[in-house]
């Protein structure tokens, strides 16, 4: 049968065909693309490495879109080409985080810890950021002070 596929490996290193649809831990992934492949623990480590910095500058495009944002928000002129760049920027954030989800969906712990913890780095020493050049800040600062 030419549609028999039972026995190309897996994405977790296996030869069943199928990926593995639980939690497990292993060095034998295949991350996004069919070239990206683990198959020692040197290759790994670098491959949870890229994927920490990976998540790391999702954070940071997160906040310099959001203070993007602000800014073409307060532009006066609407001609402004400020919205095309925020729609650009927008897009490869859209693309990062449909990759971070893919990466994540090869169930594989560490993979999953490199995504959580580059994106827990990267929201600390972004995420501040984001949080001023929101535009709801003010009104949020009101609330808290009791101030109207």
């Amino acid at each position: 049968n030419k549609h028999d596929h039972t026995s190309t490996p897996s994405a977790s290193g296996g030869s069943g065909g199928m990926m593995s649809m639980s939690l497990h831990f292993g060095v034998h992934e295949t991350i996004l693309f069919s070239q990206w492949t683990t198959s020692s623990n040197p290759d790994f480590a670098l491959s949870c490495a890229a994927v920490f910095l990976f998540a790391y500058c999702y954070e940071w495009l997160l906040s310099y879109r959001a203070m993007l944002t602000q800014r073409a928000h307060d532009t006066k002129d609407r001609r402004d080409d400020s919205w095309h760049i925020v729609s650009i920027v927008h897009a490869f954030v859209l693309l990062m985080s449909y990759c971070l989800m893919l990466i994540g969906m090869t169930y594989n712990v560490l993979l999953l810890l490199s995504i959580a913890s580059g994106a827990g780095t990267g929201y600390y020493m972004f995420g501040r950021r984001r949080i001023a050049s929101s535009p709801n800040t003010h009104a949020n600062e009101s609330l808290e002070t009791g101030c109207h």
